[in-house]
């Protein structure tokens, strides 16, 4: 990609021309033109200050998440957001409510002792039982 390219980009970028429109003026694959907005943080906002002028979304916070150490940040890499393993269980242990997982909220009671049990395809609470509801000669006398 070269200079001119790269100047280009951020031109039709910054003036709300989509990936694939800026590919075909500059002869450029889409995906090449988002690789290349995404990594020199060039972004569209529905508000531009200035028409013409490219925005440049803020540089990704250099603190961790969780005790605000600094982080060192690497080239062609998704950027970090805790500064070490610890920090990222002991944020997410905090704040599950940040998580995008559904909760499995389905609640069964157990086939063979009747104990309140949470998942949605799930008919036992151990592996146990089910071998003693299905096989009932194998129970401990």
């Amino acid at each position: 990609m070269t200079q001119q390219q790269k100047s280009t980009i951020a031109r039709l970028r910054g003036q709300g021309m989509s990936y694939g429109e800026i590919g075909r003026r500059t002869k450029l694959e889409p995906n090449a033109v988002k690789g290349f907005c995404y990594r020199q943080h060039i972004t569209v906002l529905a508000q531009a200050a200035e028409p013409g002028v490219p925005i440049v979304a803020p540089a990704v916070p250099g603190l961790c998440k969780h005790c605000g150490a600094p982080l060192q940040q690497r080239e062609k890499c998704k950027p970090r957001k805790f500064c070490c393993d610890a920090c990222r269980r002991a944020w997410w242990n905090a704040h599950p409510e940040a998580s995008q997982r559904p909760a499995a909220s389905k609640f069964v009671n157990c086939a063979y002792c009747g104990k309140e049990i949470r998942g949605a395809n799930r008919r036992y609470c151990t592996h146990e039982h089910y071998i003693f509801q299905r096989f009932p000669d194998r129970r401990a006398s």
